[in-house]
């Protein structure tokens, strides 16, 4: 079992509901393919740098992608990467679409590394961390 975080733009105004409904919002454009997450590859250096543990993998969200018959286009629009950690320490697996991120954590997870990710991804991004669990949402700011 997880305990997942979601990191996208959260306006300073905006409420749990309406951060939910973006959450949810950002969930189905995955469905329907949101494009390459290119932009986000700073983001993903700089957690390595942090913590070298992890290792960049890339991902197609539809197992069909796999196939040598999808055209490149399609290819791109269901693309995303992933930050993994060794199975047998069970981290936190880090999941960079094109317009959101996502922090599925697990029992290995420790909370001072979980701070230091929200914190760089929330330095490098101006996303905010919303965690649907307890219904709040998390500002981070350059120091």
């Amino acid at each position: 079992m997880s305990i997942d975080y979601y990191l996208f733009y959260i306006d300073a105004g905006q409420s749990i509901e309406d951060a939910l409904a973006r959450m949810n919002e950002l969930q189905a454009r995955i469905a329907n393919g949101s494009g390459p997450p290119d932009h986000h590859l700073p983001v993903v250096d700089a957690i390595i740098a942090f913590d070298n543990r992890f290792s960049l993998t890339e991902h197609f969200f539809c197992d069909l992608l796999a196939e040598n018959s999808v055209s490149d286009v399609d290819r791109q629009r269901f693309q995303y990467f992933a930050l993994n950690g060794p199975d047998d320490l069970r981290l936190a697996q880090i999941h960079f679409h094109s317009n959101h991120i996502t922090i599925h954590c697990y029992s290995g997870t420790e909370e001072d590394d979980l701070d230091g990710y929200f914190r760089i991804i929330c330095d490098e991004t101006d996303y905010s961390v919303f965690d649907p669990q307890s219904q709040q949402i998390y500002r981070y700011s350059a120091p």
